[in-house]
């Protein structure tokens, strides 16, 4: 019965979604652009330049160290200041690294947004960006620690230093540790949340793109295959043109952008795989009736998986199915069935819930604790059912590999390419100002 799952909804299968979502690809929605494009200037500007960048460490006597400097006002206290500030100097490599990370993001950000490119190319891009950046921010955060580390070797520093804050050697070792954990700790803090917002840009363009993803497949399958749910999708197209004139939603060779506009939660029309009707309801909740002489196991998978599939394209994480069923082995039979069916449409093993007659049969539960789901399953309680279950979960698991795959973006190495050359026209169009400008009389105005 297990294999069921597999042979009998070929329509709900992985490369069936993979054609409809091709197929309306221009569908999909405004996407926002990133949110890191300033990430490596964030970084930049928490990072220590200065003496005033020691804000935690302290003189001798207990004061800021960079207050005692300043108060001081002497030619060694000045020439101390100086000193650090050079130690701490961003190197040309580092500086060049850091522009090339800002054309590039801003150039990714314009196409994005231009629609060129894929929410998945782009979060990957930024995968390797952040990998591509790290190398330069860490030989600078070594450069800077060697700086000053070997400033403190030197008896001219040394001298300054002792004669500005008024302590011995102790005294100045002390400092010079206190200073060297602080630009550590600085260093390290930085660039973790330099990293983070990278990766935490590209997990949010894999999420709206995987949902994207529900949203395409479930709408371009019923408005392809159902004539009543083609005609709802026509007439909220057709509205959303006429609100704004703007829009532009119709069919081409290069695909259809018709359900860009199209919320499944707002549909009054509710239908299986095969056209059939689901019953919906003012919360947002379908239902349907199983016919007990009529209805074979291809049916009732059918039904099943049509329902988490409208459910999961309204953005739905976790699905719960109540079923009401006087006999004992039938209910239990069809609850498992709503298992297999919500893997199906996308839901996890562990965001499934099912209820029969009231009852929790298998229950999703989130540890706090753990930050993780768990479930209590009281459905599949036998080896059979067991091997059933794992079958499923295995059929989940292939399901869900090739989707987020094909969803990380398959146009990385034309991305790379296009921002290449964007970069290397914005470098000849800046050298060619430059040239201009130091030429005879370059930059000047009219006389």
């Amino acid at each position: 019965m297990a294999l069921k799952v597999e042979t009998n909804l070929s329509a709900a299968g992985t490369q069936e979604k993979k054609k409809v979502y091709q197929h309306f690809i221009r569908s999909l929605k405004d996407n926002g652009g990133l949110n890191s494009t300033n990430s490596f200037n964030d970084y930049d500007s928490g990072q220590i330049s200065s003496v005033d960048g020691f804000s935690e460490v302290k003189a001798p006597d207990g004061t800021k160290l960079s207050e005692k400097l300043k108060a001081a006002g002497t030619p060694d206290a000045t020439a101390a200041i100086q000193a650090i500030s050079a130690a701490l100097e961003r190197s040309d490599d580092y500086k060049n690294a850091k522009k090339d990370f800002n054309t590039d993001l801003s150039n990714l950000n314009d196409l994005l947004l231009a629609g060129k490119y894929s929410l998945g190319d782009a979060g990957s891009y930024l995968l390797e960006a952040k990998n591509t950046a790290v190398n330069p921010i860490q030989t600078q955060q070594t450069l800077v620690r060697d700086n000053l580390s070997k400033l403190f070797d030197k008896d001219d520093f040394k001298t300054q230093m002792k004669n500005s804050l008024g302590c011995d050697d102790s005294g100045l070792e002390t400092l010079k540790n206190q200073m060297m954990d602080a630009l550590k700790k600085t260093q390290d803090e930085k660039l973790s949340e330099f990293k983070k917002s990278l990766e935490d840009n590209a997990n949010q363009l894999f999420k709206k793109a995987e949902q994207e993803y529900w949203r395409l497949t479930f709408l371009g399958h019923r408005y392809s295959s159902n004539s009543q749910m083609r005609a709802e999708i026509d007439k909220l197209a057709a509205e959303a043109e006429k609100n704004n004139p703007n829009l532009s939603m119709h069919s081409g060779i290069k695909g259809s952008d018709r359900l860009k506009h199209i919320d499944p939660s707002k549909l009054q029309t509710h239908v299986t795989i095969s056209g059939s009707t689901l019953q919906g309801s003012e919360t947002g909740a379908l239902s349907v009736q199983f016919n007990r002489w009529y209805n074979s196991d291809h049916s009732v998978y059918e039904k099943l998986t049509s329902i988490a599939e409208e459910l999961k394209s309204r953005g739905s994480d976790i699905i719960t199915y109540e079923i009401n069923e006087a006999d004992p082995k039938r209910a239990e039979e069809i609850a498992k069935k709503a298992v297999e069916a919500a893997m199906l449409a996308g839901f996890p093993p562990d965001k499934i819930n099912i209820r029969v007659n009231n009852e929790d049969r298998y229950k999703s539960n989130y540890d706090e604790k753990t930050k993780k789901y768990t479930v209590d399953d009281k459905l599949f309680n036998n080896p059979n059912d067991a091997t059933r279950l794992n079958f499923a979960k295995s059929k989940y698991a292939k399901m869900a590999e090739t989707r987020e795959r094909d969803l990380k973006g398959t146009n990385g190495t034309q991305l790379k390419a296009e921002l290449k050359e964007l970069k290397e026209k914005a470098r000849e169009a800046e050298a060619a100002a430059a040239a201009a400008a130091s030429a005879p009389g370059g930059g000047l105005g009219a006389p």
